[in-house]
């Protein structure tokens, strides 16, 4: 198996520095991928995820998402 990077080309660190705002890896993640193996890419995928996927504020998650008009 070749698992493929989650890099998309956006290579920006979040305001917090935890995240890439572009593929979500950890910087840790991103300078490791080369030397990890297949399985531990997989995780690191099945990570990315859950990772990026916060809850909707409450507004948005009753009624939708607000487009401007």
């Amino acid at each position: 198996m070749n698992v493929t990077s989650p890099c998309v080309g956006i290579c920006q660190m979040s305001a917090d520095n935890r995240f890439c705002t572009g593929c979500h890896r950890s910087l840790s993640e991103i300078a490791g991928w080369a030397g990890l193996t297949d399985s531990e890419k997989s995780r690191v995928n099945a990570a990315l995820n859950t990772r990026w996927n916060p809850p909707l504020p409450a507004c948005q998650a009753v009624s939708g998402p607000i487009y401007p008009r």
